[in-house]
């Protein structure tokens, strides 16, 4: 009896200690799946809904040029089917795109949005961004900021060879539709020996001539614009190439804030909007986990910018 009492108390014993471990068990298997199933496109660790909480704070903003279905290899365009695999891929992986009128508010401090968020832009006003990035975009219930060259508004602008733009009729569209739009200059949008043609004076050119040459392109611009009903509160650098004299002018004229070229993300109260340039065929979702997850604390209105020509 004695022996069988204490073959009883052992397997309570035995039974008492699975008990305890079995939770600890369930949740490192579920661990494990998690870290599994997180595994993404070619070896990529994409982040999964449930790990939004992890995010960091602040929005990404995403730069576009051209939408075209032929691409013709160019990094500055991205064929309707590539933009619409790249915007499928952010809601699984746990980004949101938000509404640009959302994103302004959120500036602001007047409104807060979700973690993960992701704002869509384009630069230089191509007429592929209506012809086949906004039925993408439409079919999704999403909207983005669009920063077009103005002289392409003008009847008489000076001519050059490029690809087709925007045209008023297609803009106004695009603003009911709650696309917003911001200013890339009038015919700023040139390469220099010295750099950007706006962004500093011209061999041989002086300080008060460089002003009085950008003050006009900088009228002219608002002009074209404002004939479409925009309000130019936000200007987005050619090539991201900025500088003081530029900015002191551009604040000048009404421009609150400056759409640069810079991987980090953006919190309320930003002058200068940092970008994520997008380039074809890249793993964006691995990408914007990185800068979610590991970016280093970025102080608001950091006006360091990185300058790409095209």
């Amino acid at each position: 009896m004695r022996w069988e009492g204490l073959g009883l108390a052992a397997s309570k014993v035995r039974l008492s200690v699975i008990f305890l471990i079995l939770p600890a068990l369930l949740m490192l298997a579920g661990c494990a799946l998690t870290i599994s199933g997180a595994k993404g496109e070619k070896g990529f660790s994409s982040v999964p809904v449930t790990a939004q909480n992890a995010f960091r704070k602040g929005v990404a903003v995403l730069l576009f040029h051209e939408v075209d279905p032929k691409s013709a290899g160019s990094p500055a365009v991205i064929t309707p089917e590539e933009l619409a695999k790249l915007l499928d891929s952010l809601q699984p992986a746990g980004f949101r795109v938000v509404a640009p009128a959302d994103f302004l508010a959120y500036l602001e401090g007047k409104k807060d949005l979700p973690p993960g968020a992701v704002v869509l832009s384009f630069d230089d006003g191509y007429e592929g961004v209506y012809k086949y990035a906004f039925p993408v975009l439409r079919k999704r219930n999403m909207a983005a900021f669009v920063f077009p060259i103005a002289k392409w508004y003008s009847n008489h602008p000076r001519p050059e060879r490029a690809r087709p733009h925007l045209t008023a009729k297609e803009t106004r569209e695009l603003i009911e539709k709650g696309w917003i739009f911001g200013g890339h200059t009038y015919d700023g949008h040139r390469w220099t020996e010295s750099g950007s043609w706006i962004a500093r004076p011209l061999p041989g050119e002086s300080l008060e001539e460089y002003r009085a040459r950008v003050w006009a392109d900088i009228q002219l611009m608002k002009l074209e614009l404002e004939k479409l009903g925009i309000e130019v509160t936000e200007f987005a650098p050619p090539y991201g190439d900025s500088t003081p004299e530029l900015e002191a002018l551009l604040r000048e004229a009404g421009i609150r804030r400056f759409w640069i070229q810079k991987d980090r993300l953006n919190l309320p109260g930003e002058v200068y909007v940092a970008r994520i340039e997008v380039f074809p065929g890249e793993n964006l979702v691995a990408r914007l986990g990185a800068i979610f997850s590991l970016e280093r604390s970025t102080k608001p209105s950091e006006g360091k910018v990185r300058t790409t020509k095209r």
